[in-house]
């Protein structure tokens, strides 16, 4: 385990579900969103090093198309002006399909299925799917009045998992992609989810945001819920999310955007700041 210095955990969750394997991509860049000025947020990358930092797009909650050609993005401008904005090679699609990424800390997130067929994204504080391609077709997948954050698609796609609150117990859900079986995972013994949390690529455990007696910060679980253990303590806030080869987990710590390999070696800051919801982009 790492250890960090102590400070303030904000947020988590976690879960489990079926393995599936993981398509061949190896470790491209790293999406991240920085606030440029007030009110005004930007969508950058750098290189799995750190290095080559460059602004890509206005906007929050990057995700990457499974082949990481397109990525798509919640524009700013605030709730009544937030759409899902999805960005190629000189190409840039509004599908005024209406999102809210603007609060970060509200737990906005977007997440690419790995088929490539479906994005998953927050809007009013709920979890929504829609299309990848025209019709988009947006429909609410969490159950009405309660709330969701942080989705993250099954490997298999067929499932989102999300955090759920407000209508039913405060934790870690997992739904069908049709909106049916929405069932609650229970923490792991001892563990208080936060907020927070993704599928590794080969579905086979769950990093996370997460709190106990032996500490906060970075998580791994089992995906049936076992053998969970604090990776790196006191993990600052927001999501982790893995590298897709499966080998690292990038996420906000105390230092800024950081890098750690699932055995818990080789943690290494890549970028200080003001940064947050850090997305690795698949480069096949």
């Amino acid at each position: 385990m790492v250890r960090m210095p102590a400070m303030l955990v904000l947020l988590i969750t976690a879960g489990g579900v079926v393995p599936h394997p993981a398509s061949a991509v190896t470790n491209g860049a790293i999406g991240f969103v920085q606030l440029a000025s007030p009110g005004d947020y930007v969508v950058g990358t750098i290189d799995p090093d750190g290095s080559h930092a460059r602004q890509r797009a206005e906007g929050t909650s990057p995700a990457w198309s499974p082949d990481g050609s397109l990525m798509a993005s919640i524009s700013s401008g605030g709730p009544l002006q937030e759409q899902v904005t999805i960005r190629g090679s000189g190409s840039r699609i509004a599908t005024h399909v209406l999102a809210q990424g603007y609060d970060l800390g509200t737990g906005s997130g977007m997440d690419w299925s790995p088929d490539g067929t479906r994005i998953a994204y927050t809007y009013q504080q709920q979890i929504w799917v829609m299309n990848a391609t025209a019709p988009y077709d947006p429909e609410r997948l969490s159950p009405a009045g309660c709330l969701g954050a942080w989705p993250s698609w099954s490997p298999d796609s067929s499932m989102v998992a999300y955090r759920g609150s407000e209508c039913m117990d405060t934790g870690l859900y997992i739904i069908n992609a049709d909106g049916t079986d929405n069932h609650l995972i229970p923490n792991p013994p001892g563990v208080a989810l936060v907020n927070g949390l993704d599928w590794s690529p080969d579905g086979s455990q769950f990093a996370f945001m997460g709190a106990s007696t032996d500490g906060s910060g970075l998580w791994l679980m089992d995906s049936d819920g076992g053998n969970a253990h604090l990776l790196v303590e006191s993990v600052e806030v927001l999501a982790p999310n893995w590298s897709p080869d499966g080998t690292q987990i990038v996420f906000l710590g105390n230092e800024g955007i950081s890098t750690v390999y699932v055995d818990g070696t080789s943690y290494t800051v890549l970028r200080s700041g003001p940064l947050v919801q850090p997305k690795w982009r698949p480069s096949p």
